[in-house]
């Protein structure tokens, strides 16, 4: 239903009232500007990898056919993900980058991405979580993403910035930005210092699915955000199909 429904509409649901933060991390880093065939130049690829807190990702589309042309990530952004440079982009490029979050963030993640998945600019709070169980390392970060389309309206390219940020931030923009944060979309206000205190334990067995299933409580958490997924379908099913 999902897929049918924004296949039919072609747009993405209204911006939610509020606004986002106004800092540009990818204008920071440099990702921010044109720069030569796909909005790249050797200037821009040299800023990337002298950036020392912000990754950053970009990738090209073939409008046409919507495949991915190109892709290139900076030094920090494999720093983040655990990883040497090369080994970092080669997984990226065949599809197989880390999972970066618990089974339970991973679906508000996806939830998250659908409902915004042509915006043209958006900004999250959210916990990244690599491993699980008592080896998982988890951190706070701050992600812009900025897409450009062409005069149809077809994805060209993608860019993304990720800043690893402290407790006091992410609760400073779950307070006034709740809708820029998925975890407190769908339902779990803990406060920064908590969610990297529980990392471990959510990692391990407290946000798998599968727990989570086999009792009443878990099984509420699982219908609360089942219940944001269905209303999100609802709402594009209500949109007038794309002309």
């Amino acid at each position: 239903r999902l897929v049918a429904a924004m296949q039919r509409a072609g747009v993405a649901p209204p911006l939610v009232p509020g606004g986002d933060p106004g800092e540009d991390d990818l204008g920071r880093s440099g990702g921010g500007g044109g720069g030569g065939p796909g909005g790249w130049s050797a200037e821009e690829e040299a800023m990337w990898d002298a950036e020392a807190e912000v990754g950053v990702l970009l990738v090209q589309f073939d409008p046409a056919t919507q495949r991915r042309r190109r892709l290139a990530i900076n030094a920090r952004f494999a720093t983040m993900w655990g990883q040497h440079s090369e080994e970092c982009q080669a997984r990226f490029a065949a599809l197989n980058g880390t999972l970066q979050f618990t089974d339970l963030g991973a679906v508000c993640s996806f939830i998250n991405e659908t409902r915004w998945a042509m915006a043209a600019q958006r900004v999250f709070y959210h916990r990244m979580c690599f491993g699980s169980g008592p080896a998982a390392r988890a951190m706070l970060v701050r992600t812009e993403q900025r897409r450009t389309f062409d005069s149809e309206g077809r994805i060209t390219q993608v860019k993304v910035a990720h800043r690893v940020v402290g407790p006091d931030e992410y609760d400073d923009a779950a307070r006034r930005w709740p809708h820029c944060c998925p975890l407190v979309v769908y339902g779990d206000a803990r406060p920064g210092r908590q969610l990297l205190a529980d990392a471990a334990a959510d990692s391990a067995e407290a946000e798998r699915i599968g727990p989570l299933r086999s009792s009443a409580a878990g099984r509420a958490v699982l219908d609360r955000i089942a219940g944001h997924l269905e209303r999100l379908v609802d709402s594009l099913e209500a949109q007038p199909p794309e002309p």
